[in-house]
């Protein structure tokens, strides 16, 4: 499922703190990372603009997954062989029973779940009943709760094998509605509206655990931006109802917190004042858990980035105080900022075949010598878009960036590719 849990990470353009304990951080936000939906214990990361290379030594790219049905299992010198007796053998997957689903799709589901399939079914009959398994887990995670698979195995030609996943895949129920569990600020209709507005945008109208997963993450974070900022909704419990399910989710919504004394430390390139006055909440006010998100993890981000510290990162400490009646709460902040060095430009330019260089160059808007400034870095990929002679250049997938920390340089290789006449 790589491509929803891409389009999971997109839509989280607003990060927000997790404020269950003391250290608080956020997610990294380059789609050119493998992404998993979010939860608490992931949310520690810290950002960085780029993933980092050792150095600058040129880099072999790799090749893409084999989209094909057959999977090919070279031999690689079992028992000790010698290279000229390794043999390949092939094992055919088919699939029967499946109803609207694509056997390429549920293929490619596989490889990216990494499920290993046997060389010899009839003999790997452990390795055939994961496989079987890990099938009916994402069919369960695309909404058919009661799947079931069985296998037989055909010959096919010779000693080639034919595995065959005989596929139940049953009823999948429609989310009828979603219920919560203790809560009093905050209405069942408002929290209902949010997850089926989170469900929807998946085009989710069943239970898929991991979309709902994130959608819980979500609802968390809508909690925290209206000031509980300890608010905890957790424990979904799914019950089914003839053709229907009913999500029912245990809610803590603790108190509402003021925002208190805010201290900036480790910053040098700016003034612990110019970082302050870009947090658009002041003492007193009602904390906004994504507004305060954002200041950090977007706008210092970007500040930072537009002046060459692209290993900028940001870790907080909050310190919650109850008042005498419990009533509310005052959360104090330490910021600690860590700057890294600043990078410049060692050499920026392009891979593709036949490429004019020189025009090319002409449209960037930052150069070798300069100093790394993010903005300007992507304004030059939308002018190289807008040429309409490359397929769409993804700035964070297409352009290969690599540090020397010692030095302080930054080598930016752009990949391009010609649309066809």
């Amino acid at each position: 499922m790589s491509k929803l849990l891409l389009s999971l990470a997109a839509v989280a353009s607003l990060e927000v703190l997790t404020f269950s304990g003391r250290v608080v951080g956020q997610t990294n936000r380059s789609p050119s990372v493998s992404v998993s939906p979010c939860t608490e214990k992931q949310l520690s990361g810290r950002p960085t603009l780029k993933r980092k290379a050792p150095t600058l030594s040129n880099s072999t790219p790799q090749g893409g997954d084999d989209t094909e049905k057959t999977i090919k299992k070279e031999d690689r010198a079992r028992n000790g062989e010698p290279e000229s007796a390794r043999v390949e053998s092939k094992l055919t997957v088919r699939f029967e029973g499946l109803v609207d689903l694509l056997e390429s799709d549920l293929l490619k589901e596989l490889r990216e779940h990494h499920v290993q399939l046997p060389k010899d079914p009839t003999l790997e009959v452990d390795i055939v009943e994961k496989a079987s398994q890990s099938i009916k887990e994402l069919l369960v995670a695309r909404g058919y709760r009661h799947a079931s698979v069985s296998t037989r195995v055909d010959q096919v030609n010779g000693d080639s094998k034919a595995l065959v996943f005989i596929v139940n895949q049953g009823l999948r129920p429609s989310i009828a509605e979603f219920r919560f569990d203790g809560n009093e600020i905050f209405s069942s209709q408002e929290l209902a509206e949010q997850a089926k507005l989170c469900m929807t945008h998946f085009e989710r109208d069943f239970y898929d655990p991991e979309v709902f997963e994130y959608c819980l993450y979500r609802l968390n974070n809508f909690a925290r931006s209206r000031g509980y900022l300890q608010a905890r909704l957790h424990d979904p419990k799914v019950e089914e109802r003839g053709a229907d399910v009913i999500i029912t989710v245990e809610v803590d919504e603790g108190v509402l917190y003021r925002l208190g004394n805010v201290e900036i430390e480790g910053a040098s390139a700016f003034s612990p004042k110019k970082i302050r006055s870009m947090l658009t909440l002041n003492t007193g006010d009602v904390v906004d858990g994504e507004r305060l998100s954002k200041w950090l993890f977007e706008d210092l981000k970007k500040l930072y980035a537009e002046n060459g510290y692209i290993q900028y990162t940001a870790e907080v400490t909050p310190e919650f105080n109850l008042a005498r009646n419990g009533s509310e709460g005052i959360a104090a902040f330490r910021i600690e900022i860590d700057e890294g060095r600043r990078f410049t430009i060692l050499k920026i330019g392009f891979k593709g075949d036949n490429l004019p260089e020189t025009e090319l160059r002409q449209l960037l808007l930052i150069h070798d010598g300069d100093i790394y400034n993010q903005t300007l870095f992507e304004k030059s990929i939308d002018r190289l878009n807008d040429t309409g002679l490359f397929e769409l250049i993804d700035k964070d997938k297409d352009a290969d960036f690599r540090t020397n920390d010692e030095e302080g340089l930054v080598d930016i290789a752009i990949k391009l590719a010609k649309r066809p006449d």
